[in-house]
């Protein structure tokens, strides 16, 4: 069974949003790899445009060197560019068989599945998914403690992992699949 984890963090002042992050790790549960083994992409967009979203669903960030890694050409593209990288990413790395389907894995991933219809009709995960979603932190919900579904910090300390939270979504990518690892006791 393969996952995509996906993560997307928009950055900028108030409704203006000039950088946004969007990484995506594929994770293989039948392999044994380590997260930086794995196939990958994350990419700084340099957006122009005014984004018409909810900001309270999105994370914000200023910091961290992500400004810095805006600066790179290597990583850093226009909106209207990333499609066409992602839909390579899958067709190069995930291995379709027919009428097989993308399973999305993520810290709230329908959030950022609602940036990549709204923003990025043209790519492939658009068509090719699964209708099932998988959010990790609810595999460590607890009902006897918790009031609420623990966020992605509380779950990495419920496993005794670092849970250093960096606003860098390929980090977070990596502490999802950790937090799948843990649960599925992959090793």
């Amino acid at each position: 069974m393969k996952l995509l984890v996906l993560d997307t963090i928009i950055g900028g002042q108030g409704i203006s949003y000039s950088l946004i992050q969007i990484a995506l790790v594929l994770m293989d549960l039948n392999e044994d790899k380590l997260p930086a083994a794995m196939p990958k992409i994350d990419f700084i967009v340099n957006n122009t445009k005014k984004l018409d979203i909810d900001g309270s669903s999105y994370r914000i960030f200023s910091k961290n060197g992500l400004l810095e890694k805006s600066m790179n050409s290597e990583t850093s593209f226009d909106l209207e560019n990333i499609s066409s990288k992602i839909n390579y990413f899958i067709l190069k790395n995930y291995n379709f068989n027919i009428g097989e389907k993308i399973i999305i894995a993520g810290e709230q991933p329908y959030n950022d599945l609602k940036f990549i219809k709204k923003y990025l009709p043209d790519c492939n995960i658009n068509y090719h998914l699964h209708n099932n979603i998988l959010d990790p932190t609810v595999l460590f919900l607890n009902p006897e403690i918790d009031r609420y579904v623990p966020n992605l910090k509380q779950c990495l300390e419920k496993i005794g992992a670092d849970k250093t939270m960096k606003y860098d979504a390929l980090d977070n990518c990596y502490k999802i699949i950790k937090l799948i690892k843990n649960r599925y006791e992959i090793k």
